[in-house]
């Protein structure tokens, strides 16, 4: 058998502690690219009226 330092179960990643501080690190990761990938598609005015339109 061999060490790794994290492994993959069912779409969950499980560090060596039993821990899901890397799972979410790496949620927290890919989410920060989506919210980024939309704000830099979509223009001012769309953003601007999700915004206003969530906050009502």
């Amino acid at each position: 058998m061999e060490h790794v330092g994290s492994f993959n179960d069912l779409g969950i990643l499980i560090d060596e502690k039993l821990s899901f501080n890397t799972h979410i690190d790496r949620l927290i990761t890919k989410c920060n690219r989506m919210c980024g990938f939309i704000k830099r598609s979509l223009g001012f005015r769309v953003l601007n009226f999700v915004y206003i339109s969530h906050s009502v």
